[in-house]
């Protein structure tokens, strides 16, 4: 899949502690390389849509997670740009307006009609666009779920710009009130203002009763930071670092967001129940933030990095066993690197000539006692590939592409037994080695140990490797998003501040400036790391 070398060096502008203790990372793989810019990389579930501006005009692919495998959405004589991605729903640009496609299928379910649109956003029942001559932008919405699908606009003087969409919520900035967020549900024909003052970019998610939306906010005295609120203006957290931060993109309780603290744009990972800050990729090069979408196993994060041949597309993935469901943790016990590991299982696959290859072991500890166990993956040149234990899914292709890859998975052997599987297929070379450490210093009750393994993803349209674990089905459009935000829980992460308190806190409170400076520390120490 790399179709040429890249050179990144690390560019903090923050000062580093000389007793930095290494925070943990993820794994960075590169979706779309080539002369010419990929750029615009939306992802949801199993999907990463993007726009190649290789060929003679731009177009709008799609690349998917599990098969490893790159489709059409828009392409041919004719520009096509700006998608995004909610299951297997794409929107995106073209000459004449927006239109929206259901990647399952392939059919078109909605033709653009409003030339000049822009800043397409989409869920599996709404999308949203600016529409209209500058100065007096409005806000274009389709529906298409949950019954007859029916179109309108969201209009006011000025500028309505930026739309973001969950379920049937859309969020925008509204310029003709100075730049305020103005929260709409198209279903209910409900409108409020979620934060006045000069916003700079917005971002949401979550289902009716539990939004959460995500502001790039300058107020007075303070330059850009985000802030998070809830749909009744209710600030949440905000994340105060230097210099400007932008363009916010929110799964859960995870924010992505671009950063020009150190001169140019660096994409930033915030969860900001936590207040833990993570740097994707460290890099001296320019990155353009596409999106974020977190599950039950981890997030992943999807932007543009500049070469010498023009933007390529990205992925990094935190698996949440590495972020202790999302705060600055560092696992204990067993290592991958440990030379005096105990070793309760090692399967080690290679490609056979023109065919797909895999195996299984069973292994079992003579205590017969419930067992944390850490599972070491180790894989090379490999086209598509899965690990399992007990037939419950630990790595597929899309944690495992490139030409060498590392993961850790932390569980627990029911009974201190277990039946280790696994698969590949790739070019000449292609290997699997997966080993199962026994985890003996940790409880098997113990948070690091992190939540079951979630059901597969979504089943691709191109048969999976065999003996892979079958995937469910794409529900396909649906009426109405509910999403799943996190709760509220006892940990270190900031609290929010009384009802009411709204979006005339500004600045924000003490406790909310603290977690940003709690969540600069654990960036200093990811960057001490690297």
């Amino acid at each position: 899949m790399l179709t040429r070398s890249h050179i990144a060096g690390l560019a903090l502008a923050l000062a580093v502690p000389s007793a930095a203790v290494a925070a943990p990372g993820g794994t960075f793989t590169w979706i779309a390389t080539g002369p010419g810019d990929q750029r615009d990389p939306a992802i949801d579930g199993r999907f990463v849509v993007y726009t190649d501006a290789g060929g003679t005009s731009r177009d709008v692919l799609a690349f998917d997670l599990l098969t490893g495998t790159t489709r059409a959405v828009a392409a041919g004589p004719g520009d096509a740009d700006s998608p995004d991605v909610a299951r297997s729903v794409v929107a995106y640009r073209v000459p004449a307006g927006v239109s929206v496609a259901y990647l399952a299928t392939g059919a078109l379910l909605r033709a653009g009609s409003e030339p000049g649109a822009a800043a397409p956003s989409v869920s599996t029942s709404v999308v949203a666009w600016e529409e209209g001559a500058p100065g007096e932008r409005d806000i274009g919405f389709f529906a298409f779920g949950g019954g007859t699908a029916r179109e309108g606009t969201l209009a006011a003087a000025g500028d309505q710009r930026q739309p973001a969409v969950s379920g049937t919520s859309v969020a925008f900035v509204d310029d003709a009130s100075g730049g305020a967020v103005r929260l709409e549900d198209v279903a209910r024909g409900e409108s409020s203002v979620v934060c006045e003052g000069r916003a700079t970019g917005v971002a949401i998610d979550g289902g009716p009763g539990a939004l959460r939306i995500a502001v790039a906010r300058a107020t007075t005295g303070v330059d850009a930071d985000v802030e998070v609120y809830d749909a009744g203006g209710a600030l949440l957290a905000a994340l105060r670092l230097p210099g400007e931060q932008r363009h916010p993109r929110l799964s859960g309780d995870w924010v992505a967001l671009e950063d020009l603290s150190t001169g140019r744009s660096r994409v930033l990972l915030w969860n900001f129940r936590t207040a833990f800050l993570d740097v994707p990729r460290p890099s001296t090069a320019e990155q353009l933030l596409g999106d974020v979408s977190g599950d039950a196993d981890a997030v992943r994060v999807t932007f543009a990095e500049r070469s010498a041949d023009g933007l390529d597309v990205g992925l990094y993935t935190l698996p949440l066993a590495l972020a202790g469901g999302g705060g600055a943790t560092i696992p204990r016990g067993a290592r991958c690197d440990d030379p005096a590991a105990e070793v309760l299982a090692e399967l080690a696959l290679s490609r056979a000539p023109g065919a797909r290859v895999e195996g299984e072991l069973a292994f079992s500890d003579a205590a017969g006692a419930d067992l944390p166990v850490l599972v070491c993956i180790d894989a090379s040149r490999i086209t598509a590939a899965w690990v399992a234990l007990d037939g419950d899914r630990l790595a597929g292709t899309a944690d495992l592409l490139g030409d060498r890859a590392h993961l850790e998975r932390r569980t627990v052997a029911r009974g201190g037994a277990g039946l280790l599987s696994g698969g590949l297929s790739g070019s000449r070379g292609a290997s699997l080695r997966v080993r199962v450490l026994a985890d003996r210093a940790r409880d098997p009750n113990d948070g690091d140990a992190g939540p079951p393994e979630p059901p597969p993803p979504p089943a691709p349209a191109e048969p999976p490797v065999a003996g892979e674990p079958p995937p469910d089905s794409d529900p396909g459009p649906g009426p109405v998003d509910t999403g799943t935000p996190g709760t509220d829980g006892g940990g270190a992460g900031p609290k929010a501040p009384p009802p009411g308190s709204g979006c005339a806190s500004g600045g924000g409170t003490g406790g909310l400036a603290l977690a940003g400076a709690l969540a600069l520390v654990r960036l200093r120490r990811r960057a001490a790391r690297d």
